[in-house]
C-alpha cells in the first residue's frame, strides 16, 4: 500500500509541475468560486484521479485534452507498465497474486502490442 501511495504521489506532482509549463505558469482553474488555491487544488486531485479510475472513456480522449497531451499520456502508460508490473511482484506480496510472472508478462507484452 505504501508502494501505490508513493507511487501516485510521485505521478501527482509530476504531472501537475507538466501542466504548469503546458498552460505557461497557470494551473488554477478560471470558473468563479474555483480560481482560489484550495479549490483549485482540490479540482487538480480530483481530476488526477478521475483520469486513474476512467483512463480513455473520458478525460483521456484525445479531442479533450488535445493530440498531444493524448499521445504523451498513452506513451508515458506503455513506457510505465513493465515497471508497475515488475514492482508489483517485487513487493513482496506476490503470493497473493494467482498469476504466475510468465502469464503476467505475456499478457503485458500482448496487450502493449495490441495498443500500438
Amino acid at each position: 500500500l505504501v508502494v501505490v501511495m508513493a507511487w501516485c504521489a510521485v505521478e501527482f506532482w509530476i504531472f501537475f509541475a507538466l501542466r504548469y509549463v503546458a498552460e505557461e505558469g497557470k494551473w488554477r482553474f478560471h470558473a468563479a468560486g474555483l480560481d482560489t488555491l484550495v479549490p483549485s487544488f482540490v479540482g487538480q486531485i480530483l481530476l488526477y484521479v478521475s483520469m486513474l479510475a476512467a483512463p480513455f472513456p473520458f478525460l483521456r480522449h484525445p479531442n479533450y485534452v488535445g493530440p498531444t497531451l493524448w499521445f504523451g499520456w498513452v506513451v508515458y502508460g506503455l513506457l510505465v507498465n513493465p515497471i508497475m508490473v515488475l514492482v508489483g511482484f517485487r513487493s513482496g506480496q506476490s503470493s497473493d497474486v494467482s498469476t504466475s510472472d510468465t502469464e503476467a508478462w505475456l499478457a503485458l507484452g500482448i496487450s502493449s502490442i495490441a495498443s500500438l
